[in-house]
């Protein structure tokens, strides 16, 4: 009877035990009854998988010793072996996820209002186009030549009252403002004068159109052409950066047809000089606002920037929805090399022309390892960030990745191996390689140690970066030799040789470093070439070091003048007078971050929605094709990347108004159908083009960022 009720059930304590137990003792009664060859086979199999994966990990040990460098240290080995075995020994899928953190996407309750339609914007944008608001370099103030300035910029201003009469209605509640006669200031006041205001830019000047060129232009560039078949609006402007300016202004003309009666005061500032480097336009717009408002006045800032990219976007390595909003932006200076050099006649040539000369020395300059990325992984290291969330990228290399990895654990961040390793998440695994790894961890716990590791690994990775110039030129100070000029016959030794170098300068660096570079980069060839130099404002005389480097090619006269003696002169010099150290960082971690992360919960919350058909519709609730669902569905990922702007903005003369500036170009995530290279081929350059549902999500994007911050008073 016992054992019959036995077979009733299992025992009762049996609930109280985990199901994995309960299924092992089942386990155990198949066991008896298979034959005894069964667990040996079993054995032998596990036995085997064991030695496979101990083959698998030495090989990776002896590779890394194999890598490892005659300079490193026996513990820098060690380091390398235990990073290793925890990369076996830690899931990739956590460390990837930790990589590069995203925000739920805003879910307050907005108040509903209603936004222009497509074709609205589209015909808006097109019209802006068409007045050429082109602007050169250097140009006089406006007081000193106000006509060259009024007949480019009272046309557009016309048409801005015209197309937008809410907001600009003499007795409205948006009051606009004339700074340095062309800059555009606009106030709308709100109820609560503490909270801080939100900055919202433009600009309405573009870049000329080069004539030369006219013809390579699919459409006119100032005709503002609206091609339904591709849902694009073309034209000089349209991405830069008219679309943005047009989605500003716009969106305040919806919130005022909606009664809108903001509690947040609302300032929109429009330079009308950016391309030049905005000397009229918004240096004279910032120094206004701050004697206005003065330090640390404004909650965030929001100007024009790094974009959004769909999935096929050509410029997209990641291949899934991103939006790349800046917040870090490096700095430039533009550098101006001139070599002097005798001159005469070209049949009785030197060794090298001042035009060779200065060939040479701009080689130095590009091969200069000085400008090179510097990697420290920290939270002020904003590239790295960029690249950490790149880093899943099956076009990402694989030993970059490594390395990152490496530098992570090095430094022990919440993203690296060390703290996933602490994970409550982290399943328990290959025990034996973590046994071997705990084995190592004491010889590498001290403080000198870790040092030592993170110097390592930092050097091992900028070393690294300078073979994958896409991944080192947001690291780096970029020298771009853009100008050459020498010479005026070709029967005549050039006199003197001059290149002009513009350099966008790391965030890491300084216009000081640029400086320091060039003396270290030039001083060696200078040496040996025989130049003296005069590299800002330090000087130096060289002769020749070794004199048969020298010699006259005349094959009857004498040399004209001694092999020892100085054979030219080099000035470097700053070419102008805009000096740009990179700009202050905006905060993208710990509480003050707060506002960084506010903009990236209403980016997801923006590019989460279904797409919209371009040319159709009557805005926010008009449905897509299949392709925009597809896109819809793909967005609710989006990733949303801190990013390095590579060029110069406006906010350069904005700093002292907020530590929060985010540079961020609202665009479709929809495929670019032109066939002209992807959604920002045409900026600056031929045929510029702008995707027609990139101006709705603007819209919904400013919209939504003033109404949700409305919500909140912690910014």
């Amino acid at each position: 009877m016992a054992f019959a009720k036995e077979k009733l059930g299992p025992h009762p304590h049996s609930l109280l035990l985990p199901m994995n137990h309960r299924a092992s003792a089942s386990e155990s009664d198949a066991d008896a009854h298979r034959p005894p060859w069964f667990s040996l086979g079993r054995a032998w199999i596990m036995h085997m998988l064991r030695v496979c994966v101990v083959f698998f990990i030495s090989c990776s040990l002896i590779r890394q010793l194999a890598d490892s460098r005659p300079s490193e240290s026996f513990m820098d080995s060690i380091d390398s072996i235990h990073a290793t075995l925890m990369r076996h020994a830690i899931p990739v899928e956590a460390l990837a996820a930790a990589r590069c953190p995203q925000q739920m996407a805003y879910n307050g309750e907005l108040h509903p209002i209603a936004l222009p339609g497509q074709s609205l914007l589209a015909q808006r944008l097109s019209q802006a186009i068409a007045i050429d608001t082109s602007v050169s370099d250097n140009w006089p103030a406006p007081a000193e030549d106000p006509e060259r300035w009024t007949t480019i910029f009272k046309p557009f201003r016309d048409w801005m009252h015209t197309a937008f009469p809410k907001v600009h209605q003499p007795d409205g509640p948006v009051k606009l403002e004339l700074v340095n006669q062309n800059g555009l200031l606009y106030t709308w006041q709100g109820s609560d004068e503490s909270r801080k205001p939100l900055l919202l830019m433009a600009h309405q000047d573009v870049v000329p159109v080069n004539p030369k060129v006219l013809n390579d232009w699919i459409h006119p560039p100032f005709e503002g052409y609206i091609d339904k078949g591709n849902q694009t609006i073309w034209g000089r402007g349209s991405y830069d950066a008219k679309s943005w300016l047009v989605s500003i202004v716009s969106t305040l003309e919806a919130l005022l047809e909606a009664g809108h009666v903001p509690k947040r005061t609302v300032v929109v500032s429009f330079g009308f000089d950016e391309e030049a480097s905005g000397p009229q336009g918004a240096a004279h717009l910032g120094a206004f606002l701050h004697e206005r408002y003065g330090d640390d006045s404004f909650s965030l800032i929001v100007d024009e920037g790094t974009p959004v990219l769909g999935p096929q976007d050509p410029a997209n390595v990641l291949r899934l929805p991103i939006a790349m909003a800046a917040v870090a932006e490096k700095g430039s200076v533009h550098v101006s090399m001139t070599v002097q050099a005798k001159g005469g006649h070209s049949s009785f040539p030197p060794q090298h022309t001042s035009v060779g000369l200065l060939a040479k020395l701009v080689s130095a300059i590009e091969d200069s390892q000085d400008f090179g990325a510097i990697v420290t992984g920290t939270d002020a290291d904003y590239p790295y960030r960029q690249m950490q969330c790149f880093s899943d990228s099956k076009a990402f290399p694989p030993e970059i990745k490594s390395m990152m990895d490496d530098l992570d654990w090095a430094l022990g961040h919440p993203r690296g191996r060390h703290a996933l390793e602490r994970h409550a998440s982290c399943p328990r695994r290959h025990s034996f390689t973590r046994r071997l790894a705990g084995m190592l961890a004491p010889m590498l716990d001290s403080d000198r140690r870790r040092e030592q590791r993170i110097a390592l690994a930092r050097r091992r990775l900028s070393q690294a970066l300078r073979r994958y110039p896409s991944l080192s030129n947001p690291a780096e100070t970029t020298r771009a030799v853009d100008i050459f000029n020498g010479g005026v016959k070709v029967n005549a030794l050039p006199e003197s040789a001059e290149a002009i170098i513009d350099h966008r300068i790391s965030t890491s660096s300084s216009v000081a470093d640029v400086k320091k570079a060039y003396v270290r980069a030039i001083q060696h060839p200078a040496r040996s070439l025989a130049l003296s130099t005069d590299i800002f404002g330090e000087q130096t005389e060289n002769a020749v070091s070794n004199p048969s480097e020298w010699k006259c090619t005349h094959p009857v006269e004498p040399c004209s003048f001694h092999s020892q003696e100085q054979q030219g002169h080099v000035v470097v010099r700053m070419w102008d007078e805009n000096e740009l150290e990179p700009a202050p960082g905006t905060p993208v971690v710990g509480e003050d971050a707060k506002p960084w992360r506010f903009v990236a919960s209403v980016i997801r919350r923006v590019w989460q929605d279904q797409a919209r058909e371009v040319m159709g519709g009557s805005g926010r609730g008009s449905n897509s094709s299949t392709a925009g669902s597809a896109v819809a569905e793909e967005a609710a990922g989006i990733r949303v990347i801190p990013a390095i702007m590579q060029g110069n903005t406006d906010t350069r003369y904005m700093w002292p108004l907020s530590k929060h500036i985010i540079r961020f170009g609202p665009a479709s995530l929809l495929p670019d159908t032109t066939g002209v290279g992807g959604a920002t081929a045409g900026v600056h350059t031929t045929n510029e083009h702008y995707h027609a549902d990139g101006l709705v999500k603007a819209v919904d994007f400013y919209s939504t960022l003033i109404l949700a911050l409305e919500q909140t008073t912690e910014l």
